[in-house]
């Protein structure tokens, strides 16, 4: 699913990743639909690299000021095992490559 909805949070570059998700799960902004059950299941991705939760903003090169990021949820187990299901009921094939 994607949800181009979006909502503007202010942090310090001294914040590492993983604070910045928990504000978010502490803080889930309405319009963004249903709440991840931790902030694990969040990913944050900035200019096509996932941000370790460790790393603090300023080590993540995040530009001061407005900075645009995407947010990716990861989905629950139920739903990897429900999505897998449906994967293994399509048709299949086999390709060969010389």
């Amino acid at each position: 699913m994607v949800n181009t909805e979006k909502c503007i949070r202010t942090f310090v570059s001294d914040d590492t990743v993983l604070h910045v998700k928990e504000a978010l799960i502490n803080d889930w902004p309405d319009n963004f639909g249903s709440k991840p059950p931790a902030s694990l299941n969040l990913r944050i991705l900035y200019l096509g690299h996932f941000l370790d939760d460790s790393a603090t903003l300023r080590d993540s090169k995040l530009n001061p000021g407005e900075t645009t990021v995407h947010l990716m949820i990861k989905a629950s187990s139920t739903h990897e095992k429900e999505a897998k299901k449906d994967i293994d009921k399509a048709p299949k094939c086999t390709c060969i490559i010389l």
